[in-house]
């Protein structure tokens, strides 16, 4: 996790994402009418049918640079062991869901429960979140278990797919190596969301906005959205940057 003001082109990018949020307010001023869902701005939503907006990347560039962006991609080459391919890009809205202030850790079912993403057999995949606006206790940060612990518990509870409830993960030892992922707008951070039990957002009382990147291995982001949607990005500008080729699997 990277506090703001640590990435050059995080600057950048956050006052061209705030327009384009902006712009969807403007279109859709009571957002999801009060559910608490995931709208992915930019590109189709990985949820089926969930998407309000769809935005064509190529008429902001900006978000392409920034998934050339040299520093990240030496954190996901790093973390790879390979260098990646680009998965996705968005920006990602979280509704606001007011639940009961007695019971906070009583979601509804899907991405807010604790789970580990499906999908990552064949290969490893980085995931970047970048905080448009401040994530905190009232719009309801990522909580995440490191992947050493996740893989200790999963073997405790012999766990292969789908969702865990919160009295299995909100006790000794585990609770007290949860990280909730809180950052002032602007801060950065990267997860492995296949190798690790976390949850979304429990946002009670505000949205949470948030740009969102995934950097994954050659052997599974040919099954990612955005590379099935390959007229989401510019090819000739892909071409023109430098490994822009490898990085859009072009």
């Amino acid at each position: 996790m990277f506090p703001p003001g640590t990435f050059e082109g995080v600057e950048t990018i956050l006052p061209v994402a705030r327009s384009i949020y902006q712009k969807f307010l403007q279109n859709h001023p009571t957002g999801r009418n009060g559910q608490s869902s995931y709208s992915s701005l930019l590109t189709t939503s990985p949820q089926t049918g969930v998407g309000l907006e769809r935005t064509d990347l190529r008429a902001h560039p900006e978000f392409q640079a920034l998934a050339h962006y040299r520093p990240f991609l030496e954190i996901a080459c790093d973390y790879l062991g390979e260098f990646p391919i680009l998965a996705a890009i968005d920006l990602q809205v979280v509704s606001a869901n007011r639940i009961d202030p007695n019971n906070l850790f009583e979601p509804e079912s899907g991405p807010k429960d604790f789970h580990i993403d499906g999908g990552g057999s064949g290969g490893k995949c980085l995931k970047c979140f970048i905080a448009l606006e401040d994530v905190d206790e009232n719009n309801g940060g990522t909580i995440i278990l490191n992947k050493a612990s996740s893989r200790k518990l999963a073997r405790e509870i012999g766990y292969r797919q789908g969702r865990i409830p919160d009295e299995v993960i909100f006790r000794e030892p585990w609770k007290q190596q949860l990280i909730h992922m809180s950052t002032p707008a602007g801060g950065v951070f990267f997860l492995d969301s296949y190798k690790t039990f976390h949850c979304g957002t429990r946002a009670p009382n505000r949205p949470r906005i948030m740009i969102s990147l995934m950097y994954a291995s050659k052997y599974i982001a040919g099954e990612s959205e955005l590379q099935r949607h390959r007229f989401d990005f510019d090819h000739r500008a892909a071409t023109t940057e430098p490994y822009g080729r490898f990085l859009f699997n072009l």
